[in-house]
């Protein structure tokens, strides 16, 4: 059978690969402890249950505006100038059953065939599908450990193009959870400032999860005279334990949002009134959790660093957000497993973790930087403990 183009470029997701595995290897009496998922283990808060449960008993259960609820954009609106500093009216914001849907369509609207979007690496393994789905060509620019997983000024002055269109910034960032500081936002933003035709698409899904007392920016904050061409995408699975509800949020010029609004109506037609009844109490009632998520995330970080920097040949950088660490892993290129599995790579790694020590990880080369892993610390402190032990031991064991 012959598929088109698009359909033999796209890639399944190596996360949901890798999930999926694990998965398998438990139904078969394995052992495992996928540390795979960037999925908090918290359950969603007892007042946002409630409210979903009370659209159902309601009969809030019809169609709802294509682009989300006129409350829930209202509530938006007022969660950025309460949270980011950020002014934004409700017809400036888009509601979505989670943010890929938001970030293609983004795409959708600011690009034509040829031109570029430049992705930092490491990235979220969606990212460069998504582009590509859009029509658009995907510009990686590496941004290695040395500048901390972050674009610079200089670096993106020098991948600039007369076809590049979008900047796509990811902070806290997944895989390496690096938080862009103040002044390295506005250094970019000036940078922007040189290149009018260019807009910027800022994933802030992380931002309730930034650690060792950093504070998270939003470009739509720093840069006012920049409006018209900053796009913000975020959502509630993260900070507000709503993993399985599907609810995100984009906020940008109105012709933008418009047009991402006019593909989405014809996509998927409208988010679940249900998960915005939701996603509504998220925002207007009090959210002592954010902070009790925070803390405890902080805790989980520090425990992953300290029993990964056991491993002799790895190393890992500090992440000042999200829930993942991103471990350098070249220190055991050349050596092979008790169980004869040679670690020539990553993916090498990878697979080896999961068969021999019971451990599900993402290979960095899933994020556009070969080298690494991904761990996610979003589990209980004893399957932290667990994972990560039958991992040290594993990797002692390694000739």
């Amino acid at each position: 059978m012959k598929l088109s183009q698009r359909a033999s470029n796209s890639k399944p997701s190596m996360t949901m690969a890798l999930i999926a595995l694990a998965n398998e290897r438990k139904a078969q009496g394995q052992a495992v402890i996928s540390m795979v998922a960037g999925e908090p283990d918290f359950p969603t808060p007892d007042n946002i249950r409630v409210a979903g449960i009370r659209a159902i008993a309601t009969g809030d259960t019809r169609y709802g505006a294509a682009t989300g609820s006129p409350a829930l954009r209202r509530a938006i609106a007022k969660k950025f100038a309460e949270d980011n500093q950020a002014t934004f009216t409700p017809d400036q914001i888009v509601v979505a059953t989670g943010t890929k849907p938001l970030l293609y369509t983004a795409f959708m609207a600011l690009c034509d065939a040829g031109d570029e979007i430049i992705v930092p690496a490491p990235y979220w393994v969606s990212y460069p599908s998504l582009v590509e789905l859009a029509g658009a060509s995907t510009v990686i620019l590496s941004c290695g450990e040395e500048a901390g997983f972050k674009v610079t000024a200089t670096a993106l002055r020098a991948a600039v193009t007369p076809h590049t269109r979008v900047l796509l910034l990811n902070s806290p960032g997944n895989p390496t959870g690096a938080v862009y500081s103040k002044q390295e936002l506005e250094e970019i933003l000036a940078v922007l400032r040189d290149h009018p035709r260019i807009f910027l698409v800022t994933d802030e899904i992380y931002e309730h999860l930034v650690y060792d007392g950093q504070q998270h920016y939003s470009p739509s904050a720093l840069a006012p005279d920049l409006a018209g061409r900053i796009i913000v995408i975020n959502g509630f699975s993260k900070g507000y334990g709503m993993i399985g509800w599907r609810l995100g949020f984009a906020a940008g010029p109105k012709e933008v949002m418009t047009a991402m609004g006019s593909f989405l109506s014809h996509i998927l037609g409208a988010p679940s009134t249900i998960t915005e009844a939701a996603g509504l109490a998220a925002l207007e009632e009090p959210k002592p959790y954010l902070r009790v998520y925070r803390e405890d995330y902080e805790a989980r970080r520090d425990l992953a660093l300290a029993l990964i920097r056991e491993i002799p040949g790895v190393h890992c950088a500090t992440p000042g957000g999200a829930f993942f660490l991103f471990v350098n892993c070249t220190g055991l290129f050349g050596k092979t497993s008790q169980a004869g599995s040679a670690i020539t790579d990553d993916a090498a790694f990878a697979r080896a973790a999961i068969e021999e020590a019971g451990v599900a990880i993402v290979p960095g080369a899933s994020f556009g930087m070969p080298g690494y892993f991904r761990l996610s610390y979003s589990m209980s402190t004893q399957d932290i403990r667990t994972g990560l032990q039958s991992l040290i031991r594993f990797c002692a064991a390694l000739v």
